[in-house]
């Protein structure tokens, strides 16, 4: 074993005095004249340690977490055939969905951490503890499914902190804990959709606001669009016809588009005032120079604005539509276009196929999903 040096000069470290064939590993010891006194026992691992240790200072606690969780990231890789051989132990991710349901996670979590324990600037002072505040302060928000959504997604996050900070080697954010007791179920909660009088109190409440949650509720009811896929929207992913008289919404596939699972899909739009509301779209976007329709605002910024706005209308709307959200308008698009289609002489079951999977770009028909989009209250 050597003692030797490690001095940093701004984000660069210089090492002295170290023989690499009797390094194996390294911890850090910091002090305050800005130099780190290292016992060294591994070169690659020792230097990624410092440079990790010296970015972790100036990264908040959700960048720390989540450069942890795209160091983990291949979706280049089979994720079936690793699955089949059990060697997927450092939480590697292989799809978008599940990338972006981590990042949920994880800004969820440290959104929390912030508001609530806003003394832990570090990850490695993460405890069991502040993650288990966490559940019990969201979950009775959540339904059952992603209780337990959340409590795997915690337990791969801790691989990935694990595999990627040498400080961090027994952190445990692994918890399990009981599903929590509900006055009534969240599946019919999540069922209940948006009705048009709802949405015209809400536009006429917008009316006179420069908020993007008035062109995200807007986009979300003519489109059938999540809230995601709506901040994602690129002005030239709105494809109007020469004479005006038709129009195509493309949502791309992969994480760029901000689709569920990253499937793509087109969804055709049929009404005229439609068709008119996203050509002025189109055309506004791009005359601003918005790389999204929304200029760049992100989907929990829609989300509060949105709050906002249902309890300036009063406090029943709003404990009424936090039940449903941006969600409903969603629900309330579905059942538009399933009638739509039966209109059209379509049979019932194929309508409701197109309806889940093409429109609302679900990757296939099941009952729950019928339930909740066309058959809900």
């Amino acid at each position: 074993m050597r003692i030797c040096t490690a001095v940093f000069f701004g984000s660069k470290c210089l090492v002295v005095g170290i023989k690499l064939s009797e390094i194996k590993a390294i911890l850090l010891i910091p002090t305050k004249t800005r130099q780190l006194n290292a016992v060294l026992f591994g070169w690659k691992k020792g230097c990624e340690e410092m440079k990790n240790y010296h970015n972790n200072k100036q990264r908040s606690l959700f960048h720390q977490i989540l450069y942890a969780c795209n160091k983990q990231t291949n979706y280049s890789a089979d994720k079936h055939s690793i699955k089949k051989t059990g060697s997927n132990k450092k939480g590697k991710v292989y799809s978008v969905g599940t990338k972006q349901n981590q990042v949920d996670t994880i800004r969820n979590f440290t959104n929390f951490m912030k508001q609530n324990h806003p003394n832990i600037k570090m990850v490695k002072d993460v405890k069991q503890e502040h993650v288990e505040d966490w559940y019990k302060f969201r979950s009775p928000r959540w339904s059952d499914s992603t209780c337990v959504r959340y409590q795997s997604e915690m337990r791969t996050i801790t691989k990935q902190v694990r595999n990627t900070y040498y400080s961090c080697k027994d952190l445990d954010f692994g918890f399990k804990a009981k599903l929590p007791e509900r006055e009534s179920s969240h599946l019919e909660s999540k069922r209940i959709s948006m009705s048009k009088e709802d949405l015209e109190i809400i536009r006429e409440t917008l009316k006179n606001s420069r908020s993007q949650a008035k062109i995200a509720i807007e986009v979300s009811a003519r489109a059938g669009l999540r809230i995601r896929e709506v901040c994602y929207l690129a002005p030239d992913k709105i494809e109007i016809s020469q004479d005006g008289t038709a129009c195509t919404i493309h949502i791309i596939k992969g994480p760029k588009g901000g689709s569920k699972g990253g499937r793509g899909r087109d969804i055709e739009i049929y009404k005229k005032d439609d068709i008119e509301y996203f050509s002025m779209l189109k055309e506004k976007t791009q005359r601003l120079g918005y790389m999204t329709v929304v200029n760049g605002v992100k989907p929990d910024s829609i989300n509060k604005a949105l709050d906002r706005t249902y309890q300036k209308i009063g406090a029943n709307f709003a404990e009424r539509m936090k039940q449903c959200k941006i969600h409903g308008t969603r629900k309330l698009f579905a059942k538009e276009r399933l009638q739509y289609y039966l209109d059209k002489g379509m049979d019932k079951t194929e309508a409701e196929n197109l309806v889940i999977i093409q429109d609302l770009g679900h990757d296939s028909r099941r009952e729950k999903l019928l339930k909740c989009y066309l058959y809900g209250k």
